[in-house]
């Protein structure tokens, strides 16, 4: 008997992880945007990107490769994310200018270390709010651009 419910509580942990493993990521009801340009403005950077249907806001993430020994090879991925409702007035705008002093990482020794060069970004449409379900929508397609700072 004691048997019996070992093998069943044993199977049933089993059938929860794999369920859990298995299950399909459903995206969210809003439609991924396309970026379509960058520009560097001097101390601010912009992304602009299609409008899309249900999107009240979006989310913009990018994406950088990060040398932190200064031996020439990456050695950490760094991902920012940037919200519309954070640096536009207008939330639904199809575009972000983000100051260039945003792009950073803390390292091992606690200091703040401004990013430089290549990087990756996405952006989603967000349509937050109760009955609207997921938040978890498609980014568009990565967008490669390059990232220079002031004196540097």
């Amino acid at each position: 008997m004691k048997k019996t419910i070992l093998y069943g509580f044993i199977v049933g942990v089993i059938l929860m992880f794999a369920s859990s493993v298995t299950a399909k990521k459903e995206f969210g009801s809003v439609p991924a945007p396309e970026i379509l340009s960058f520009s560097d403005v001097g101390e601010t950077v912009c992304f602009d990107w299609t409008t899309v249907d249900l999107a009240v806001k979006y989310s913009l993430d990018a994406l950088f490769e990060v040398d932190t020994d200064n031996d020439g090879e990456a050695d950490m991925t760094v991902e920012l994310s940037f919200g519309t409702g954070d640096y536009m007035d207008d939330m639904q705008a199809p575009g972000i200018c983000i100051p260039k002093s945003d792009f950073y990482y803390v390292n091992g020794d606690g200091e703040t270390v401004l990013i430089s060069g290549d990087g990756l970004a996405k952006v989603k449409g967000l349509n937050p709010g109760k009955g609207n379900g997921r938040q978890n929508n498609q980014f568009s397609p990565l967008y490669p651009f390059t990232l220079v700072q002031p004196n540097g």
